[in-house]
């Protein structure tokens, strides 16, 4: 677990079986640390400085956009979140921009991967038919990833798209937007909580909603082309495969998009 994702800050060691807060662990003592990007955010300065007893009132945790994709509320502990997966070797905020659950939007978009010579489906070796997804090329770990990102609310997810559209005739706005409007439709929510990133701290995590968005006849990308948005290098359809190395637990979003459509995997 060490060091920190993308610094020189050491992690605490934290055997498996020492995770779960519910374990005694009295030897623990994990470094602080909120990355000074974040604190120099004027935005998103969230009580990193605010002495315990000041605490109380100032956020809401565990309610409206401070609540948990998760089935129970987050502890609260010397007034701050606890993670609730359980201990990660690290105090702080590390490089997230908030105390607690920081929500993520992973779309998957995909369509039948086909032979350009018959126009047919590719076969997987089991059989089955082949899935491509739509992925973008991360600028920080340069690992492919779904094209989403960080969200405040759950009204306009599209706005953490990170793909843009461009069909002939039309300007990228407009193209991009009128993409957004025939994907909507095909939308299937296929997972919705916590996420194992390298960025979570034992105060402050990542939760995502994983929905699928389904072009069965890959109409809707027809004479369009798609180009890279906010923080990827590279755009491009890759096969559905657990081979490929994804970020954080996008591997796993990506077999259970699999198992909806009955796909090689």
């Amino acid at each position: 677990m060490s060091p920190y994702f993308l610094s020189d800050v050491d992690r605490f060691p934290v055997p498996d079986n020492m995770v779960a807060w519910d374990i005694s662990f009295d030897d623990y003592c994990p470094p602080s640390f909120t990355a000074p990007e974040i604190l120099e955010n004027g935005g998103e300065i969230d009580l990193e400085n605010i002495p315990e007893e000041e605490r109380e009132g100032k956020i809401s945790f565990n309610s409206d956009d401070r609540s948990s994709l998760m089935d129970t509320p987050y502890v609260i502990d010397a007034g701050l979140p606890r993670n609730p997966i359980g201990r990660t070797g690290l105090k702080g905020r590390g490089k997230l921009p908030r105390w607690g659950p920081n929500r993520t939007w992973d779309p998957v978009i995909t369509r039948w991967k086909k032979d350009p010579a018959t126009d047919s489906r590719v076969k997987g070796t089991d059989g089955r038919d082949v899935l491509e997804f739509l992925a973008v090329l991360r600028t920080d770990t340069k690992q492919w990833s779904f094209p989403g990102g960080m969200r405040r609310d759950d009204k306009n997810h599209f706005a953490a798209l990170k793909v843009n559209f461009k069909a002939k005739g039309l300007s990228q706005e407009k193209s991009t937007e009128k993409v957004k409007q025939k994907l909507e439709p095909l939308k299937k929510e296929v997972y919705s909580g916590y996420t194992d990133v390298p960025l979570n701290t034992d105060n402050a995590w990542m939760e995502t909603t994983v929905a699928n968005f389904h072009a069965e006849d890959d109409v809707i990308f027809r004479d369009i082309n798609i180009l890279a948005g906010h923080d990827s290098n590279y755009v491009k359809w890759q096969t559905v495969s657990t081979d490929l190395p994804l970020w954080g637990s996008q591997t796993y979003f990506l077999k259970l998009v699999a198992e909806l459509h009955d796909a090689s995997i």
